[in-house]
């Protein structure tokens, strides 16, 4: 095999999370992962000694690349200082859900949020995610009341501000991924690899804005 196809126990956890989120989890063969990367089965026993031990390293790898993904960027003072509240709580926002939107970050949301069920590592993850998410939240309204444009408010509304957000903010991902399932299942024939290397289609965040905006409105001061 050429150097630049050395099997790598990265293209086998990418290799997991493309049939997961076609079969999903509890669905994928070692089988299926050795198709997808046009290798024997036996093969996948040089890095793994289990199934098992794939899925519990790819749970870990996943946590580690949410754990590099910010919501807000290192120039929020200066960002909040110079535009309205909606304006950066809509780009922000727009911003963060466009970056999820992406391969491979909406198969690793959704093989997370579907293993948190089953696996205590894989729920530890998604909490640590969206905590994250949480306090990247709070820091970017503070930052907006510090600089009056929005109302004083105490750490705790912070909080709930926060999380009034967050929780937007996952329902809109949670639609995205359920509506590229869909999409997937009804034309099997397509095939996985040319859906996910299709560019994403026009994306309407006319509803979100007005979402966004109305959310704002109430924190005016």
């Amino acid at each position: 095999m050429p150097v630049r196809d050395k099997i790598t126990k990265e293209k086998i956890i990418y290799a997991f999370l493309d049939s997961c989120f076609e079969k999903n989890a509890g669905g994928t063969s070692l089988a299926d992962i050795a198709t997808r990367l046009g290798i024997k089965k036996a093969s996948l026993y040089n890095h793994y000694e289990s199934r098992d031990a794939i899925v519990s390293d790819t749970i870990r790898w996943c946590g580690e690349c949410m754990s590099k993904n910010r919501f807000i960027p290192a120039e929020i003072g200066q960002l909040t200082k110079q535009h309205s509240a909606s304006a950066v709580v809509r780009a922000l926002t727009v911003r963060w859900i466009k970056l999820n939107m992406q391969k491979p970050l909406f198969q690793i949301y959704s093989f997370i949020e579907s293993e948190k069920f089953i696996s205590n590592d894989a729920a530890k993850v998604s909490d640590e995610n969206k905590n994250r998410l949480l306090r990247q939240g709070q820091i970017m309204f503070k930052s907006l009341a510090d600089n009056g444009k929005i109302i004083d408010a105490s750490d705790a509304e912070l909080q709930r501000f926060a999380s009034i957000l967050a929780n937007i903010i996952n329902a809109q991902l949670e639609a995205y991924i359920i509506g590229r399932k869909v999409e997937m299942r009804n034309n099997p024939e397509t095939g996985i690899g040319e859906l996910f290397a299709t560019p994403l289609p026009e994306l309407n965040f006319d509803y979100l804005s007005v979402v966004l905006d109305t959310l704002c409105s109430f924190l005016k001061k």
